[in-house]
């Protein structure tokens, strides 16, 4: 064989393993020139290892990687598997012994659906620089998060993240709150009566301490420094309430349903009230007349507001029962509002202190 048969078969082999590694060769005859071959070679794609940060201790033990250099690494990383995990969350095993577990420092975010519907017991500790609970972190399982009222950077409760959750006091919310988003203390178990709403809350959704499932028996609602101008839909549903209600002067519009099937003991509107959406103090027909207990609804406004379908539960209406109004506006009320209440309403005169 001639010298350049010899080097027109090693220009082929070169060729092959070139495309062997990723690369390519064009060629523009039967054979490779040799600047072909040159021009394959440019084509590989050469990982730069020195920029791969993993080490040891990252990887799970016993899978080799590169990383910085070209020497084959092991991995020592004990990790957990998907049964250990399921284990312990989703009571695969039936367990009914509570697991502790603290979030570390350095978490600003607790990720969606993270403890979403465990079965097993979880008693969860919060770090401190947490910022947000995300959407239905918490939520529908048996969880109980003994340290939010201690929180003191967190600025957004999403939906239905604390759904269902025990322990919270829901009298002693974190003042750094901003953004509370629907249903996110949905039916929660609180460890005190009271509700005292945030007072640096900007942003507030739909069904924020609401209940579907049962009615709840809470001494106060503290909404005093409350700074929006429309109460948000179902904020209290199914909360009957010990105490009287006042709203603060900021709010001109009660939302739908706002305690529906719920009830307060007496309620102070203001003048600035000019809107109270449907069933915002309704009821179902079937809910107990007993807990309806209030003896008046006071209008301080000259002008009704708009009043919506079904805006006071019918089982208010007893011969105790008064709807006062300003003395020179007794029959704007009567004229704004649907038959069934009109029997009711009372001038402020024949209010008893």
């Amino acid at each position: 064989m001639s010298t350049l048969d010899e080097l027109k078969n090693e220009l082929v082999k070169q060729k092959t393993l070139i495309e062997t590694k990723g690369g390519s060769v064009s060629v523009a005859n039967t054979n490779p020139s040799p600047s072909e071959i040159t021009s394959g070679i440019n084509t590989i794609n050469v990982p730069n290892l020195s920029l791969a940060t993993a080490t040891e201790s990252d990887v799970l033990t016993g899978k080799t990687f590169y990383a910085i250099d070209s020497t084959l690494k092991t991995g020592t990383f004990d990790g957990v598997d998907f049964n250990t995990i399921f284990d312990c969350f989703c009571g695969f095993l039936n367990e009914t012994s509570p697991v502790h577990i603290a979030i570390p420092n350095g978490i600003s975010k607790i990720r969606p659906y993270l403890f979403y519907m465990t079965t097993r017991p979880l008693i969860i500790t919060l770090n401190s620089d947490l910022e947000i609970l995300s959407e239905f972190a918490f939520n529908n399982g048996d969880i109980t998060i003994t340290n939010l009222h201690e929180m003191e950077h967190i600025t957004q409760v999403l939906t239905l993240s604390c759904g269902k959750v025990k322990g919270i006091d829901l009298a002693c919310l974190p003042t750094t709150i901003t953004f509370l988003s629907s249903q996110c203390f949905y039916e929660v178990v609180s460890t005190s009566y009271k509700i005292v709403f945030p007072p640096n809350v900007t942003t507030c959704y739909n069904n924020v301490f609401s209940f579907d499932s049962s009615k709840q028996y809470y001494d106060d609602l503290d909404i005093t420094n409350l700074k929006l101008s429309a109460i948000p839909t179902g904020l209290v549903q199914n909360i009957v309430f010990d105490c009287d209600l006042s709203f603060p002067s900021c709010v001109n519009e009660i939302g739908i349903k706002f305690n529906y099937g719920g009830s307060f003991k007496n309620v102070t509107l203001h003048a600035g009230i000019n809107n109270i959406k449907a069933y915002a103090f309704g009821s179902l027909s079937s809910d107990p007349e007993e807990i309806f207990t209030a003896q008046h609804f006071t209008f301080l406004g000259e002008t009704p507001p708009t009043f919506g379908t079904g805006w006071l539960a019918e089982q208010y209406l007893n011969s105790n029962f008064h709807i006062y109004v300003p003395d020179n506006a007794v029959e704007a009320y009567k004229s704004a509002l649907n038959s069934e209440y009109q029997p009711y309403v009372a001038p402020m005169s024949q209010k008893s202190s």
